[in-house]
C-alpha cells in the first residue's frame, strides 16, 4: 500500500523549488507527477492548478497579501511566503474549497514546517483577507502602469516596455491571454500513424479529443490522468506542443529526403515534427548547446521512431565549418528573451531583465550568419522566436538580410490569428510585412515570431564529399541477417557501423567530421553478443507488429501495459504471441512499446531501463 500524501505539501514544495530554487515550473509539475502517479486524478489535478494558478497570479496575489501584513511579502520567510500565496490563490479562484479549511491546513502546514511561532500570524493574515477579498483596493485605472501589473500579474518593467512598443489595449488583451486556461494540444506522428487512427486509440484509452481545424496536425486532449503513462504516449504517436510552436516545424518546408538542420533543437518538438516529415529519407541533423537538453532531445527522437537522426551538441560556428552548404532546409528556433512563455512558464519572469532583448539578438545574429553559411543555393531557412521584442525578430532579420544579399524573404501564408511583420520594427524595409507574428490573445497558443528566408539560387555552391559507404565484417553480418530475416523493415547494409559491440545505421553525412561532439550517429540498433543480435528499445520504437515476425498486440485495457512499463516480467497465454519463443515485439494496438524475450510463456521484459515508469 503506498503511504498518503498531503496535497498541499507537496504543493508548498513544488512552489519553493521553482521561486526560491529558481526551477521550471514545467519540469518541476512533471517530476512530482511522475512520482506520485499512484495519486487520483483529483489530487493531480488540484496540485497542478495551485501551483500554476499561484504562478500565474503572484503579483495579484502579493499585492492583495500586502494589505493586511504588517510585515511585506518580501521580508517573509519563503515558507510562510509560499504558504500565504498558495492559500489566497485557493480562496479568490478556487470556489469548491471553503476558506475555513484552507486557514486551517495553512497553519498546520506552518507548524509542521517548524514555524509554530508563526501560526497565529498566518490565521490572522488568511482569517482578514477571507472576510475583506471582495473589498480590495486595486490600483487606480490611471496609473496604467500599476494597475496593469496588478490585474494581469506582470512585472512593473515589462508593462513599461510593452506600453512603449505597443498600445494600451494590445497589452491588456495580451495580458488577458496569459491567464486563461488553455486546453492541452499534441502534435500527431504522422510517421507512425494516421490522425483518424489516433483518435481512435486515444478514445479507447479513456481521453477526450477534439480536432483543430486551422492546424491538421494538432488535437486538443482533456480527461486523462496521467499522459505519460498512457500506451499511446509511450508508443510516441504524439507529442505534446503548443499550437504556435507547431506552426514552426509546418512552415519549414521540409520534405521526404530532405537534408535539414535544426539549429537549436531541445527539448525535440520541432526536430520529431522535421524528423517525422522525413518519412525516414534524407537526414536530420539536431543540435542543441547544452548537453543536458541535447539528451532530452535525443531521447524525444528515440521515441518518435526517427531513425536518420545525428544529434550533436555543437556551437553553431563548429558546426558551420563542417556542413557549409550542405543543407537543404535550417531551422533556427533561436533563444531569446521568451517574453511569449511568460504564461506557459511564469518563472521564465524572474530571469528577464531589461537588457535581455539586446543580449540575445547579438546572439540570434551569429546563430543567423553561421545558419546562412550551412544552407545550399535555393535552400531555405526558418527563423523563429518565442518573444515579441521587435529587436530579436524584425531587427535580427533586417540586420541577416543586410548581411546576405543573397537572401530574400519569402512570404508565409497565414491564416486568422496571424499578423504581418512591421518595418517600422526593423529597418524599414517594406518585405518585413512577409514575416509573420503569432499573438497569444488571437490564438490559442503561445506568442511567436516567423520569417522564411530563401538563399538564391546563384550563390556559390560549396562541394562537398560524402561520407563512404561501410564495410563489414562477413560473421558479424550474417548474424544480423539471421535477426532481420524476421523484420519487414531492413537496414541498408551500406550503411551499418559496428564500434565494438554497437550497431549503427548511420545517415548520409560530410566525410570531415572529426572534432563534432554528437550524442547519436543514426539509428541504434542493438549490440552484437557471442554470435547473437540483441535489438535495441530504438530498433522497437521505428517498427510496428507487422513489421516482425514475433509480436505480442496487447488492448489499451490490459493491466499488464503498466506492469510492462515499469520493468516486470509477463505472462502470455498460449497463442497470444505470434512465435512460442524468441524475440517478442511488444505492442499495444499494433504500435510497439519495446521488447521482450518469451520462453515458456513467460515474457521477460526488455524495456529499457531508463524509460521505464516509477511503481
Amino acid at each position: 500500500m503506498q503511504a498518503s500524501v498531503n496535497e498541499r505539501e507537496l504543493v508548498l514544495d513544488m512552489l519553493l523549488q521553482i521561486t526560491r530554487d529558481g526551477e521550471y515550473s514545467h519540469i518541476v509539475i512533471k517530476n512530482v507527477l511522475d512520482k506520485y502517479q499512484y495519486l487520483d486524478k483529483r489530487e493531480r489535478a488540484f496540485i497542478t492548478r495551485v501551483v500554476n494558478g499561484t504562478l500565474e497570479r503572484m503579483i495579484e496575489i502579493d499585492y492583495i497579501i500586502n494589505q493586511f501584513s504588517k510585515v511585506k511579502v518580501n521580508k517573509m520567510k519563503p515558507v510562510i511566503r509560499t504558504i500565504l500565496r498558495s492559500s489566497v490563490y485557493q480562496m479568490k479562484y478556487m470556489d469548491s474549497v471553503p476558506d475555513s479549511a484552507i486557514c486551517n491546513e495553512a497553519v498546520k502546514l506552518a507548524g509542521k514546517r517548524g514555524f509554530v511561532n508563526l501560526k497565529g500570524f498566518v490565521n490572522g493574515v488568511l482569517r482578514n483577507i477571507s472576510r475583506n477579498l471582495d473589498k480590495i483596493n486595486y490600483p487606480d485605472e490611471k496609473d496604467k502602469v500599476s494597475y496593469l501589473s496588478v490585474k494581469y500579474s506582470l512585472p512593473e518593467w515589462l508593462v513599461k516596455q510593452w506600453l512603449n512598443v505597443y498600445d494600451e489595449e494590445t497589452v491588456k488583451t495580451i495580458g488577458s491571454a496569459f491567464l486563461e486556461e488553455k486546453p492541452l494540444t499534441v502534435r500527431f506522428n504522422e510517421h507512425k500513424i494516421k490522425k483518424e487512427d489516433l483518435v481512435g486509440i486515444l478514445k479507447k484509452e479513456g481521453v477526450t479529443v477534439s480536432e483543430v481545424p486551422e492546424i491538421p496536425c494538432a488535437l486538443y486532449l482533456s480527461g486523462y490522468d496521467h499522459l505519460s503513462a498512457l500506451p499511446s504516449f509511450c508508443e510516441g504517436l504524439y507529442q505534446v506542443q503548443d499550437l504556435s510552436s507547431m506552426q514552426v516545424a509546418l512552415w519549414s518546408e521540409v520534405k521526404a529526403g530532405d537534408q535539414v538542420l535544426d539549429v537549436c533543437a531541445a527539448p525535440g518538438g520541432k526536430a520529431t515534427a522535421l524528423g517525422a516529415a522525413l518519412q525516414g529519407k534524407g537526414v536530420l541533423v539536431a543540435n542543441d548547446i547544452s548537453n543536458s537538453r541535447a539528451k532530452a532531445l535525443l531521447k524525444n527522437l528515440e521515441v518518435f521512431g526517427i531513425s536518420n537522426a545525428f544529434v550533436t551538441n555543437e556551437v553553431p560556428q563548429n558546426l558551420a565549418e563542417r556542413f557549409e552548404g550542405f543543407f537543404d532546409k535550417v531551422l533556427i528556433d533561436a533563444p531569446c528573451s521568451g517574453e511569449g512563455m511568460f504564461r506557459k512558464d511564469p518563472a521564465v519572469i524572474k530571469t528577464w531583465e531589461e537588457e535581455r532583448p539586446e543580449y540575445f539578438a547579438k546572439l540570434q545574429k551569429d546563430i543567423l550568419k553561421n545558419g546562412v553559411r550551412m544552407l545550399r543555393p535555393g535552400g531555405k531557412l526558418l527563423y523563429s522566436t518565442c518573444t515579441f521584442a521587435p529587436v530579436e525578430n524584425e531587427g535580427s532579420i533586417s540586420w541577416i538580410l543586410e548581411q546576405c544579399p543573397e537572401m530574400e524573404l519569402i512570404p508565409i501564408e497565414g491564416y486568422e490569428g496571424f499578423s504581418e511583420g512591421n518595418p517600422a520594427w526593423g529597418d524599414g524595409r517594406e518585405e518585413l510585412r512577409r514575416c509573420v507574428r503569432i499573438w497569444p490573445h488571437k490564438m490559442k497558443g503561445e506568442g511567436h515570431f516567423l520569417a522564411l528566408l530563401k538563399k538564391s539560387e546563384d550563390a556559390p555552391e560549396t562541394r562537398i564529399r560524402l561520407e563512404p559507404p561501410t564495410r563489414m565484417d562477413k560473421k558479424n553480418k550474417a548474424v544480423l541477417e539471421e535477426f532481420f530475416r524476421d523484420c519487414q523493415w531492413k537496414p541498408d547494409w551500406e550503411r551499418v557501423q559496428i564500434k565494438g559491440e554497437k550497431v549503427y545505421l548511420v545517415p548520409e553525412l560530410p566525410a570531415k567530421l572529426n572534432g563534432i561532439h554528437f550524442l547519436r550517429n543514426g539509428l541504434y540498433l542493438g549490440d552484437l553478443k557471442k554470435n547473437r543480435f540483441e535489438p535495441s528499445q530504438q530498433l522497437a520504437m521505428t517498427l510496428k507488429a507487422s513489421d516482425y515476425e514475433g509480436s505480442v498486440s496487447l488492448s489499451p485495457e490490459d493491466e499488464r501495459i503498466g506492469r510492462y512499463l515499469r520493468g516486470e516480467t509477463l505472462l502470455l497465454e498460449p497463442g497470444e504471441a505470434t512465435r512460442e519463443k524468441g524475440w517478442i515485439l511488444v505492442c499495444v494496438d499494433q504500435y510497439a512499446l519495446g521488447w521482450g524475450k518469451l520462453v515458456n510463456g513467460v515474457l521477460k521484459n526488455k524495456y529499457w531501463s531508463g524509460w521505464r515508469l516509477k511503481s
